[in-house]
């Protein structure tokens, strides 16, 4: 049990890293501007504010809502989401920028879904459109796992989708939960808990069902990923992504590797459709950048990148693979190998499908 609380606190420690991280590169440009103003170097200070404050383009290929459950049994989800969200920007920039695409030809909204024991505010919450973290991470700031009520008002949630869907371009919707959508006669009956009278003349005075919802969104042709948090929810999670056409796993988030799986989730299902018009290889590209992180020899396979074809680099890295599992223990890259063979499974070696 102590080992299992010391793990906790090492991952939210590790993710709470990330975002430093991310905060001192700000406080670093935040620096060079007022250097730039006090030098009077106009052209710089320009091109740094022009990048700072630069919003997405006009035409948005992407845009992508975060539909995530915060009742009280999400604490984890809610708060590796926070620290994650700068982390998942920049990771999509990067391959974005690296195919000269442009880095925020994407948008992400956060909404959270709770149950009808919450009031009107807190049953559900929904950030603006947002082509940069920082916004993201203030709202995430204001929401706190509680209320719940076993079977959760997704229904709700993609009622907001499908209200947003008739404002915005939606592209897809990634929904993240430990408990399946309420039934119609839960929707009916829960609602009676504070009485029809308290949600009328609200946006949700008119009771709705998560099927009605999601054969909405699918005449729109949005997608919903379902990701579900234990096995409560996979059935359901299941069914609502293949009746969209979307894609359903399960989301480890109380594992060491739940934030960056978490990361891996939003920033793959992004780039895939961020790149299906534009540049269909960012979700590979995305990959492969993903193999090197987990890798502490790197540097030594990138040198090849620019000389190799994908297929010579495919090939070293199942000669690696069948060392890993031959020789782990005994090499002096044992660390290095472990670390490949406990990484998520949903993001590691996207290749290798035959594995």
């Amino acid at each position: 049990m102590q080992s299992d609380v010391n793990s906790s606190k090492l991952n939210a420690l590790r993710t709470k890293k990330k975002y430093v991280k991310y905060a001192a590169k700000e406080h670093e440009t935040s620096e060079k501007l007022i250097a730039s103003v006090k030098k009077g170097l106009a052209s710089t200070a320009k091109n740094l504010l022009c990048e700072r404050n630069k919003g997405a383009e006009e035409r948005k290929p992407s845009h992508t809502v975060v539909l995530m459950d915060a009742t009280g049994s999400m604490q984890h989800l809610l708060q590796k989401a926070k620290n994650a969200v700068c982390t998942m920007f920049d990771r999509i920039s990067t391959i974005l920028k690296d195919k000269e695409l442009p880095p925020d030809c994407f948008e992400m909204q956060f909404m959270v879904y709770r149950n009808y024991n919450a009031s009107e505010d807190m049953i559900l919450q929904a950030s603006p459109w947002e082509s940069k973290p920082d916004n993201l991470r203030k709202f995430m700031e204001t929401v706190r796992a509680d209320y719940g009520l076993g079977n959760e008002a997704i229904e709700i949630g993609l009622a907001c989708v499908n209200t947003e869907a008739g404002k915005e371009d939606v592209s897809q919707v990634i929904l993240i939960g430990d408990m399946p959508p309420n039934k119609r006669q839960e929707v009916d009956k829960k609602r009676q808990i504070k009485g029809e009278h308290c949600w009328k003349g609200t946006k949700f005075s008119i009771p709705t069902y998560y099927k009605k919802e999601l054969d909405l969104l699918k005449q729109s042709n949005i997608t919903v990923h379902a990701f579900y948090v234990g096995e409560k929810a996979k059935r359901h999670f299941e069914a609502i992504a293949r009746t969209s056409g979307g894609k359903c796993a399960e989301l480890q988030i109380n594992s060491d590797q739940g934030s960056e799986q978490l990361i891996d989730i939003v920033s793959t299902t992004i780039l895939k459709h961020a790149g299906r018009s534009r540049e269909p290889n960012l979700l590979r590209n995305y990959m492969f950048d993903d193999y090197f992180r987990a890798s502490e020899r790197s540097s030594i396979l990138k040198r090849f990148e620019s000389k190799w074809s994908i297929t010579w680099i495919k090939l070293i890295c199942f000669q690696i693979q069948a060392i890993k599992f031959n020789y782990y223990k005994q090499s002096k890259f044992s660390y290095h190998f472990k670390h490949l063979k406990t990484k998520n499974s949903y993001s590691n070696f996207y290749f290798f499908s035959s594995q």
